[in-house]
């Protein structure tokens, strides 16, 4: 477990599966902290898919965001999925407003997942432009 004075990061791993369940504020400051736990992960146990759980993350900034397109960038460099699950409404507003919904492929609310595999960025679907054109 990785923490900060308002980031909390708590990892999991199931056989080439790992998750990491993000609490907290993701923002310049704590980004690092991030930044380490995924490369902690990669590093020891380089799973097939790394889901990151979203759903206890309180407020993200574009330095948290850019920790989420490192991390898609890592796995995809191995072949590897990265799964985001449980994007509370202001992490999907600001993944739609910066385009990184697409990138960074579907994130889906209340802890469910969907799996995108880390290869090319994902085409934007007519619910996340009807999204983004309702911002």
């Amino acid at each position: 477990m990785t923490t900060s004075p308002q980031l909390i990061v708590i990892t999991e791993h199931h056989d080439q599966h790992s998750v990491l369940k993000v609490l907290g504020e993701l923002d310049l400051c704590s980004a690092v902290d991030l930044r380490r736990a995924v490369g902690a992960v990669l590093e020891q146990h380089d799973p097939q898919s790394l889901a990151m759980d979203l759903s206890a993350l309180t407020f993200a900034d574009c330095a948290g965001l850019s920790v989420l397109v490192w991390t898609r960038n890592c796995l995809a460099e191995r072949g590897h999925e990265l799964v985001i699950t449980g994007s509370q409404p202001l992490v999907r507003r600001l993944l739609a407003l910066t385009g990184l919904d697409a990138y960074l492929g579907p994130s889906v609310p209340n802890g469910g997942a969907t799996r995108r595999v880390a290869g090319p960025p994902a085409t934007r679907t007519d619910e996340g432009a009807s999204e983004a054109a309702a911002l």
